[in-house]
């Protein structure tokens, strides 16, 4: 439930009214949800989800490379 209203947008202070449940239950809760994330996936899982994905450079070269095309036909 906690996860699910996180990502509706609501802010955990929001969450644990919802729930009736103090700010630091919920930050209890927080963090024994980042150690079983860390636990499950790994240590390196922080950097992955922060690493661009290959085909996002894919993307930005296909854009760059319209981008020029249209320059030259304006020129």
């Amino acid at each position: 439930m906690v996860v699910v209203l996180v990502a509706e947008g609501k802010t955990l202070r929001q969450v644990a009214r919802h729930l009736g449940v103090s700010d630091s239950s919920m930050q209890t809760s927080k963090r024994r949800l980042g150690v079983k994330i860390l636990e499950f996936m790994g240590a390196d899982i922080m950097a992955e989800v922060r690493r661009r994905p290959q085909w996002w450079n894919s993307l930005e070269a296909t854009r760059e490379k319209q981008a020029c095309r249209v320059q030259r036909l304006a020129a």
